[in-house]
């Protein structure tokens, strides 16, 4: 049978079946689950819940066999370019391979296993704190600096492996751009016992190396250069980059063109779970991937369970057009498995064109959704059980959990089977049911069985690529954008030359300028009302004079190691008139450090909360204005009397700022300001 003959076999047996329920199955057949089971490497599918019968599953393999599933497979563990876009094989399944395996070809075994051994010795130096950082101490903090499935997948497994990670140094994981999650993490880290790991196919991806430049950058500062070359690990397939980053030969490891970074994670992409869970463990999440290989490439397709995933899917998206899935795991370790299948699936089978160019004729990916089940179910299962826009349910189930754990999951199951139906229910309160659920079950979370449930999704993502004919492995999509993101980098940095770009873009761009013009105009407001609401009889308490107050007194104390301000006497009450004068003159910038940045800034808060001048004068500048010129200096006068001449020259210089510059801004403010104002001055001729 031809694949367009399958295909209206299909909707034929759709049809079939429209009337039907799967309630309605199981009344045929109450022994349905077992005959709705497969079990491969510790996992147990149970798809009973599915709107399918014996007839669709033939016809589902009747498909899989006229689009060339089994072909496929064998090209895909023979190391044949399946990738036919960028003409490469797809060897992840050699990535985890054990000697003898021979997945790839002989050559490809020994470089993986020469690779595995190399990067399994370096993680086991790093946890067993052989390995010591410039300061000649263990590292306590690994931080995995990456994005997309050089982040995804590691960190996922970390999360899901906790328990096999006593005794390791903390993982951690940064992958955005915009620095705050680098920035925020490098204010609870010690730079002598933090390791940075950069994992970069090509070491070009603009947010993993943004971030490591800033880590570099960090660790240079405050623990040498030296800190820089031992402190650094580097995972990439371009040697030469990691080489002008300055990375330390020693702590290189590499992987290959042919590894796609959503399936690298068993490569030295893995390495920060390695250092988590140790070598055997490691080895031991391998051992599980390598026996769902071997099951995916050795059983035939009626009885392969990755196949069958893969077969229920395409029902569900091209039959049922059911476009979302659900994916529901009942353990809060796989909190992170939704976003990894995300990925997984999405970038990989999110495709328009087939492998010859040609436009597709059906649905292909669906879109993927999920949360730890119990979580879930108050939020989105609302939509799941009552909505309009329905989906399938792939629901994930610890049999080791605890009996209130596995009471919600198998309940959830069976609502979203049989619902609540009859004429005598409240409308509000029925369910239709029918909402199609696979049971993925497992004895145990423990490394195998992940390594397996991994394997299991790749294999099955695989399957849908050939029966929807897309190629799996590319990802094209995400690129148009990176690319547009430069463009629009030189527009912000150069807005006159904006006039040439897209009309959508310059009304983006003007939208833009006028919110950050008005973040300066809200500081110049916070500073002035800071200013105004220091009466002299309803003073609040001066940070500077608490005693108990050790963070604030630790910030000054970074700053003045840095030479942000001059070192103050570190003692109880401090010089306060000198530090404000400080705080409130250091640069705006802080050499980009964000822990400088947030010290600065935590202190200068303080300084505006407390501003209270004495002996030597205060003298206010604008934190947060590229305009360095001081507002007002005031010297040796009585402090009630300073406090008001402050507070009345910072309001009076911010009206004439905010006038100067026309913004037009403020004109409602005026009022409140003329009213602080007067306030004021009744305190002044007390």
């Amino acid at each position: 049978m031809g694949v367009t003959e399958s295909w209206s076999e299909l909707e034929s047996q759709r049809d079939r079946l429209a009337a039907s329920t799967t309630a309605d199955l199981f009344a045929r057949d109450p022994d349905r689950v077992a005959h709705c089971t497969l079990e491969a490497a510790g996992l147990l599918l149970d798809h009973s819940r599915q709107l399918v019968d014996d007839d669709v599953l033939q016809s589902l393999h009747g498909l899989a066999q006229s689009v060339g599933v089994p072909v496929s497979i064998h090209k895909l563990f023979g190391g044949e370019p399946v990738n036919v876009t960028e003409n490469r094989a797809a060897l992840h399944a050699a990535l985890r391979q054990p000697a003898g395996a021979g997945i790839g070809g002989a050559v490809i075994e020994r470089q993986v296993l020469a690779e595995r051994a190399r990067m399994l010795h370096l993680a086991e130096q790093v946890r067993s704190g052989r390995l010591k950082s410039a300061s000649g101490l263990t590292f306590k903090d690994v931080v995995n600096i990456g994005i997309g499935g050089s982040d995804l997948g590691p960190l996922m497994a970390v999360r899901a492996l906790k328990p096999w990670g006593v005794g390791a140094p903390r993982i951690h994981g940064v992958g955005n751009i915009d620095g705050a999650a680098l920035g925020d993490l490098l204010t609870e880290l010690d730079p002598r016992t933090t390791l940075f790991v950069v994992v970069s196919k090509t070491f070009t991806t603009e947010e993993t190396l943004s971030n490591a430049e800033q880590a570099r950058q960090w660790l240079h500062e405050r623990a040498g250069a030296e800190a820089v070359a031992r402190q650094i690990v580097g995972v990439s397939a371009n040697a030469q980059a990691m080489n002008e980053f300055g990375i330390s030969p020693a702590l290189r490891l590499e992987f290959w063109e042919w590894v796609g970074g959503r399936y690298s994670l068993w490569s030295s992409v893995g390495f920060v779970l390695a250092v988590a869970i140790g070598a055997e463990h490691f080895e031991a999440l391998l051992a599980g991937a390598h026996r769902m290989d071997l099951h995916f490439r050795d059983t035939p397709l009626e009885a392969n369970l990755p196949v069958r995933l893969a077969l229920l899917g395409v029902w569900n998206v091209n039959l049922q057009k059911l476009p979302a899935l659900a994916v529901l795991p009942y353990d809060s370790r796989l909190a992170r498995w939704p976003a990894f299948l995300q990925q997984l699936e999405m970038e990989s089978n999110g495709k328009g064109v087939t492998r010859s160019g040609e436009p597709v004729a059906h649905e292909t990916a669906p879109v993927v959704f999920g949360e730890p089940g119990n979580e879930a179910q108050h939020s989105f299962y609302q939509l799941l059980h009552q909505g309009t826009a329905r989906a399938a349910l792939d629901i994930l189930v610890n049999a080791a959990a605890s009996e209130a754990t596995l009471s919600h999951a198998i309940a959830q199951a069976e609502a979203f089977l049989y619902g609540l139906r009859g004429a005598d229910i409240d409308p509000a309160r029925r369910q239709p049911g029918d909402r199609p659920v696979n049971l993925v079950m497992f004895r145990t979370l423990d490394p195998a069985t992940l390594g397996a449930l991994i394997a299991a999704y790749e294999h099955k993502v695989f399957v849908q690529s050939v029966l929807w004919d897309v190629n799996a492995f590319d990802q094209f999509g995400v690129e148009l954008g990176k690319r547009m993101a430069r463009e629009v980098k030189t527009a912000l940095r150069n807005p006159q030359g904006a006039s040439e770009t897209t009309p959508s873009l310059r009304g983006t761009l003007a939208n833009l300028a006028r919110l950050r013009s008005k973040v300066w105009v809200a500081w110049w407001i916070g500073a002035a009302l800071s200013a105004l609401s220091l009466a002299p009889n309803s003073l609040r308490a001066d940070p500077w004079l608490a005693p108990g107050n050790l963070a604030l007194r630790q910030d000054v104390q970074l700053l003045a190691d840095h030479g942000v301000i001059r070192s103050p006497a570190m003692t109880w009450p401090m010089s306060w008139p000198d530090i404000a004068r400080d705080v409130l003159a250091a640069p705006v910038s802080v050499a980009n450090d964000p822990l400088l940045e947030h010290a600065l800034e935590r202190v200068r808060r303080a300084a505006r909360d407390a501003s209270v001048t004495g002996p030597g004068g205060l003298e206010w500048r604008a934190a947060a204005s590229a305009d360095p010129t001081p507002l007002r200096t005031f010297a040796d006068v009585p402090r009630e009397e300073g406090e008001v001449a402050v507070a009345m020259s910072v309001m009076s210089d911010v009206i004439d700022r905010l006038t100067k510059d026309k913004t037009g801004i403020l004109t409602v403010r005026i009022t409140q300001f003329d009213k602080q104002l007067d306030r004021l001055s009744k305190w002044r001729t007390r």
